[in-house]
């Protein structure tokens, strides 16, 4: 079963200097807005039986304007909210913090093996539920970052940021 994701539009955590924002529910702003819109448009001649998103402002907005036009059931599912990234959640970005290895549970966040447990329950789910059905998925740039290891493997330097898109481009796998 082939299933495409999107990453949410962009936020002002995004851009212009990149921070931590995890489940911090930072909601699209003006040019993530028109992210959302120029995917919708790369995606109106494709047909989906089901949108599903994180319940995040940022992935649901961008969620409700890909489907605009398409007019399909679209399910919240915290299942594949981005990861807690603890005391981190709004200090700027650091290469490092995308090291599978790196302790968030630490600092009161999300620990790899529960995150990745989530995103592996999503998939099992969306295989039970909706095998015969046309998917789109809107989430995070972690989620689909570890969801890319989890489905195509872990990359040797334990770095998942190469296996990352940027705001608002779709990726497909097959799970």
């Amino acid at each position: 079963m082939k299933v495409k994701f999107v990453r949410h539009g962009q936020t002002d955590l995004n851009s212009p200097i990149r921070k931590m924002q995890g489940i911090s529910d930072y909601d699209l702003n003006s040019n993530g807005i028109k992210q959302a819109e120029e995917t919708r448009d790369k995606l109106a001649n494709e047909d989906f039986d089901i949108i599903i998103s994180s319940p995040l402002k940022r992935a649901k907005h961008t969620a409700e304007i890909i489907n605009e036009k398409k007019n399909v059931p679209l399910i919240l599912d915290d299942k594949i909210k981005e990861r807690n990234y603890g005391k981190l959640e709004g200090q700027l970005f650091k290469k490092e913090y995308c090291n599978l290895n790196f302790d968030f549970e630490s600092i009161e966040g999300e620990s790899l093996e529960k995150y990745e447990t989530r995103l592996k329950e999503f998939i099992q789910d969306i295989k039970e539920k909706y095998s015969d059905k046309k998917v789109l998925v809107v989430a995070h740039n972690g989620v689909i970052s570890v969801l890319s290891c989890i489905l195509e493997g872990m990359p040797e330097d334990g770095n998942f940021e190469a296996r990352g898109i940027k705001n608002g481009e779709v990726k497909e796998f097959e799970i």
